[in-house]
């Protein structure tokens, strides 16, 4: 799996890809509220490692029912009727943009080198991988202080750099379109 590093950082692409595109009951939250709820949304899936961390067997329960497009709709209605709530806003906006920063996360874990994801649990119990990784992922089996760690936070600042050099793009584009 990539770093939270690596999540956090598309789960900010992705609240600057949406920012204009955003619907209104979204867009009148504060914009420091809808970057934490992108960011903190492009981990949930890796909140299983918590109990995994704790029972001690992080393989066990890290990277299994959490990671796939069930959970990710699960989740996505659940938090999308406690913003409804909550905010006083439309159901339907919080609920794509939950899952898009599941899902997003999922995708990033599927071109990652390891054990691929569950993607299509409870149909299918097989794991999928991309047959091209892109993502090393952090190894936690051989430890936090390992020299393959370093290779893999090499490979995600390349990652983080290529985000920001598009969004750079993006926003000159945009930019240009106002002019015109």
């Amino acid at each position: 799996m990539p770093s939270p590093i690596a999540h956090v950082a598309a789960g900010y692409a992705l609240y600057r890809w949406i920012g204009t595109r955003v619907p209104a009951p979204v867009k009148s939250r504060p914009a420091l509220f809808i970057l934490a709820a992108c960011a903190c949304g492009s981990l949930l899936p890796d909140l299983d490692s918590i109990v995994g961390v704790l029972a001690g067997d992080l393989g066990r329960f890290h990277n299994n029912l959490s990671h796939s497009i069930t959970a990710g709709i699960l989740v996505s209605l659940l938090l999308a009727s406690v913003m409804r709530v909550a905010a006083g806003t439309g159901f339907t906006p919080w609920f794509f943009l939950a899952l898009a920063c599941y899902e997003i996360h999922l995708l990033m874990d599927y071109f990652t080198v390891g054990r691929g994801i569950m993607a299509f649990w409870p149909f299918v119990d097989a794991r999928f991988q991309a047959p091209w990784p892109v993502f090393l992922g952090v190894q936690w089996g051989l430890g936090v202080w390992t020299i393959e760690h370093i290779w893999t936070a090499l490979s995600e600042l390349v990652f983080v750099g290529m985000l920001a050099f598009m969004m750079y793009l993006v926003s000159r584009m945009h930019r240009r379109k106002e002019e015109i």
